[in-house]
């Protein structure tokens, strides 16, 4: 399992997530710069709130017993996911049109850390601008396709589609990376089941919580 990201990492990767949408999209600059603003700081307040409503609730599963403690956190994840996007589309819709709005809500809004984890990976690896275009690019795509499969609610179907998005970004990476390069690029995704064999491998959020254990020991 790839190791969390320090504070600095994450920013870091998520300036770049949101100038590689910035560019896709042909924003100008100070189009650019205003979605940068926008989303480091809806990033770092989601993270900060999500971090701390965990801790509250596990605590409360140790204090309470761990029955339905696991489903809350699940819900209370996605109420405050759908808040913190909401926020954010407000944020970009100073600065951009609706239609510009939803088409980078759409990848940005998914507050994704397993998008930092492999955006961090890209960084590190001295790619050539085309390269790194391509390859973020890639990365977008299988976000997207994760995020819109995961929001149809049908686990079975969000299942395959992850498997789907995974098999054509390892198929692309594999043009764009050289064989160490994806080999360490595939270290970050975790081997085992669907996207690395913790939570979020079968599709779920790769941010969300593992179950509590019901023995809190």
């Amino acid at each position: 399992m790839a190791q969390p990201l320090t504070p600095e990492k994450s920013r870091a990767a998520w300036e770049l997530q949101a100038r590689s949408v910035a560019s896709s999209l042909g924003f100008d600059a100070e189009q650019t710069k205003a979605t940068i603003e926008a989303y480091l700081a809806a990033r770092t307040s989601h993270t900060e709130a999500s971090d701390k409503m965990r801790k509250e609730l596990m605590d409360k599963a140790r204090d309470e017993g761990a029955q339905g403690a696991f489903a809350e956190i699940q819900q209370k994840t996605e109420e405050l996911m759908k808040s913190e996007r909401e926020k954010l589309e407000k944020s970009l819709s100073s600065k951009l049109s609706a239609d510009q709005v939803q088409k980078a809500i759409s990848p940005l809004g998914s507050f994704n850390r397993q998008w930092d984890t492999m955006t961090d990976a890209l960084a590190g690896f001295g790619l050539d601008a085309a390269k790194m275009k391509d390859a973020q690019s890639a990365v977008q795509t299988y976000i997207v396709a994760v995020d819109k499969a995961r929001a149809g609610g049908d686990r079975e179907a969000l299942r395959t589609a992850t498997q789907e998005a995974r098999k054509t970004l390892t198929d692309t990476m594999k043009d764009i990376l050289s064989e160490d390069q994806m080999a360490k690029f595939q270290a970050t995704l975790g081997g085992g089941r669907g996207m690395g064999g913790r939570p979020g491998g079968d599709g779920s959020r790769p941010d969300a919580p593992r179950p509590p254990a019901n023995d809190p020991k």
